[in-house]
């Protein structure tokens, strides 16, 4: 993810993104934790490595990781506030780019994608109840449970 690209680095990228897309979106359903876990963390990858692009290079990027997460959305509602969070931190690195991928995108996958969204949204606003207890926790508690 270092920039600028060496021949080298663009090398690794045409070898490994296509395998890492490839693990994200097969075995969908997989009931192994440490497997969806470890999908997550590709996922993670994935949507930095769309961060580190420059340019129209980062519309391409997303215009992989995007399908691709929705790809492993659609193989389980639990993953929908995950994925919510993931396609709003790809608005964040480019929103125009964002956009023109999203146009591109058939109906019916942009419906599931705003559908996506929406859950996301509501998971944020049923998680309120939790901060309000975080915050009536003394201050020093809060502090030493920061990095958590």
């Amino acid at each position: 993810m270092t920039s600028p690209k060496t021949q080298c680095d663009q090398e690794i990228v045409k070898y490994l993104l296509p395998r890492l897309v490839t693990f994200v979106t097969t075995n969908l359903g997989s009931p192994d934790a440490e497997f969806i876990q470890a999908q997550s963390g590709v996922c993670a990858v994935l949507t930095g490595f769309v961060g580190a692009m420059v340019g129209e290079q980062s519309v391409v990027a997303m215009a992989l990781v995007v399908p691709t997460l929705l790809a492993r959305a659609a193989s389980e509602k639990s993953l929908w506030r995950e994925t919510a969070g993931r396609l709003l931190e790809l608005v964040g690195v480019d929103q125009g780019g964002f956009r023109r991928v999203v146009s591109e995108m058939a109906a019916r996958q942009r419906g599931f994608m705003e559908e996506v969204l929406r859950s996301g949204a509501v998971g944020e606003k049923g998680g309120q109840g939790e901060v309000k207890q975080q915050q009536e926790q003394p201050t020093i508690a809060l502090k030493m449970n920061f990095g958590m």
